[in-house]
């Protein structure tokens, strides 16, 4: 994506009228008309599909992440050996909000093996997104003791950026618009295509 961005960008890079670069003339000739199209859903889409394509590599690979942004590390908690059964959740969740009063519960995740942690994950304030939230509270499953807490409140400046890559990217940033304007930008690369191919095939015909 970012090599055929670039390409274009040098391709469509106008040597006179900028006026003329970024316009759509109505009343031209067909393949005209079908190189405007894909000209203008390419300029006026670049800077989303920038931020849908770093954000997408952020999400997929955490390496990049940890390289770039070095967010605060997750703690690995385990669990003092011993025996015993597993505490009922609801006292796991009420320790995981004692940990975190002002968290707001999203979800958690309860492991078969007895001596790996409950994660909860919560929302606190300031974390921009309602469901992938950034902060956890790790619960012992038998004592329904808290082992350790991650506030994303109390991260690096890493951690505060790599808050927002989801939320960029799946446009929850501002609600149910902008996640339209991101469907529809992530829609864009398919529109390239389609009216690119069919004004390469135009102009063979042409010759």
């Amino acid at each position: 994506m970012p090599l055929t961005s670039n390409s274009s960008i040098v391709a469509w890079w106008p040597r006179g009228s900028w006026a003329k670069a970024v316009a759509f003339k109505r009343g031209a000739v067909p393949i005209r008309r079908l190189r405007d199209l894909h000209k203008l859903a390419g300029i006026w889409s670049m800077a989303l599909l920038a931020v849908l394509v770093a954000t997408g590599v952020l999400l997929a690979l955490p390496a990049v992440v940890q390289a770039i942004l070095a967010p605060t590390a997750m703690p690995v908690p385990v669990a003092a050996a011993g025996k015993g059964t597993r505490a009922p959740i609801v006292r796991a969740l009420a320790a995981a909000q004692r940990a975190l009063p002002d968290g707001r519960v999203v979800f958690f995740d309860v492991p078969t093996d007895l001596a790996a942690p409950i994660r909860v994950r919560l929302q606190v304030p300031g974390d921009p997104h309602a469901r992938f939230a950034g902060s956890f509270v790790f619960v012992d499953q038998r004592s329904a003791r808290v082992l350790a807490v991650h506030d994303l409140r109390r991260g690096n400046a890493g951690s505060a950026v790599n808050a927002w890559v989801r939320t960029l990217h799946d446009g929850t940033v501002g609600g149910l618009s902008t996640r339209i304007l991101a469907v529809a930008t992530g829609l864009v690369p398919a529109i390239l295509f389609v009216t690119g191919f069919l004004h390469w095939r135009r102009r063979r015909t042409v010759r």
